[in-house]
């Protein structure tokens, strides 16, 4: 559990005769897509957790844009985010950054423009890097620049004392321990299934100090199993 997320989501829940808004700010990890084949990606989780535990007046925005690096997101910011007026904003970016050549330089400024952006328009920036690829089916060379670019986002948690949700560290306890089942968590090797998408979710909702949501009967084993296996080293 994040205190600062513990804390923030106290506040949400006193706030009854307010309108709470969190955007999930990224590219197609974080947007609705087709192949989710009508199931619930991490986002929708995270709407469904927040109205359980908090009530109606949460509301969930999903600012997710496949193909996005960064540099879009700060070119989108202001239409598909801020004019929401949101209290929080996740921020999931950096895979496409690294496979169109961005430099660690850029993304670190982009990355810094976009918090900067958010903390002026009273709202809480959320880092969260992404989970581990499954890098043998991917691109030659990708895995060493984008564990340097998932360093990067943990390092400017810390220099701006923002909440990190650092899903990569938790899928790699997954990759570790369980290989064969790991791959089974994917649609491709970027992109997360249903079942990837829920313990993504369950990563963050941790974090928030929420209950996690009742597993799907079709994902029940899988995500048994994969949580069993790092139950010993979980995030914190």
């Amino acid at each position: 559990m994040h205190e600062i997320l513990n804390n923030q989501l106290d506040k949400w829940r006193s706030a009854v005769d307010k309108s709470i808004r969190v955007a999930a700010f990224g590219a197609s990890s974080t947007a609705l897509r087709p192949e989710n084949a009508g199931r619930y990606n991490w986002v929708d989780w995270l709407f469904l957790s927040l109205r359980t535990e908090l009530g109606p007046h949460i509301n969930v925005i999903n600012a997710g844009r496949g193909g996005n690096t960064s540099q879009d997101l700060l070119q989108r910011i202001y239409r598909d985010v801020l004019s929401f007026n949101p209290d929080a904003v996740i921020i999931t970016v950096g895979a496409n950054d690294v496979a169109r050549g961005v430099s660690e330089k850029q993304y670190r400024q982009n990355l810094i423009k976009i918090i900067s952006i958010i903390q002026e328009h009273n709202a809480l920036p959320v880092l969260q890097t992404y989970y581990r690829p499954v890098y043998e089916q991917g691109i030659q060379g990708f895995e060493t620049a984008f564990e340097d670019f998932m360093r990067i986002k943990v390092k400017l948690a810390k220099m701006f004392e923002v909440p990190l949700i650092d899903q990569y560290k938790q899928f790699d306890l997954y990759h570790k321990n369980d290989r064969e089942g790991y791959r089974r968590l994917f649609n491709d090797w970027i992109h997360l299934n249903h079942t990837g998408n829920f313990l993504m979710a369950c990563n963050l909702i941790r974090q928030f100090g929420m209950k996690e949501p009742e597993c799907p009967e079709e994902t029940a084993l899988a995500v048994s199993r994969l949580n069993r296996v790092a139950a010993s080293e979980t995030i914190t």
